[in-house]
């Protein structure tokens, strides 16, 4: 369904179907169709979940891009061609840190094997190990409704 079926349905139950005389302008409705949108997100973020090629920093800890409101789950290594690599796999961070306290600091490497992800922090995750500037990773990432 797209908004202008929503409006063309919303109309007649605001008693709003005078076009040459509206009450409500379709941009207060939209405004307002986006808001139940990012609640939904809110409750569901895999509602509206993309796959999405994410270019991480040096190092361990990462962000999500701008657009993106929540990571979802990182899948896979992409090559510089955007080919699939190696699989990633979600890790418990304590699990790690007992293991190798030290890992954050450790040798950069050219590929991800695990991440660590806390939903209390949704648009920040962590690398394991900690990765050189540049490479990639495909994520499934919920956006912001209108991105």
């Amino acid at each position: 369904m797209i908004v202008s079926d929503i409006l063309d349905r919303v109309r007649p139950v605001l008693n709003d179907s005078d076009s040459s005389a509206y009450r409500w302008s379709n941009t207060d409705l939209i405004s307002y169709i986006n808001d139940a949108c990012r609640l939904v997100l809110i409750k569901r973020p895999d509602a509206n979940t993309v796959p999405t090629e994410v270019t991480l920093v040096a190092g361990a800890l990462q962000t999500i891009p701008g657009t993106a409101y929540k990571l979802v789950d990182v899948i896979c290594n992409l090559g510089s061609d955007g080919t699939q690599g190696r699989a990633v796999t979600i890790v418990d961070g304590s699990v790690l840190d007992s293991f190798n306290p030290g890992w954050r600091s450790g040798t950069k490497a050219s590929a991800v094997k695990h991440y660590i992800f806390d939903p209390r922090t949704a648009r920040r995750f962590e690398v394991y190990p900690p990765v050189n500037a540049g490479v990639k990773v495909q994520a499934k990432l919920t956006n912001y409704v209108g991105q």
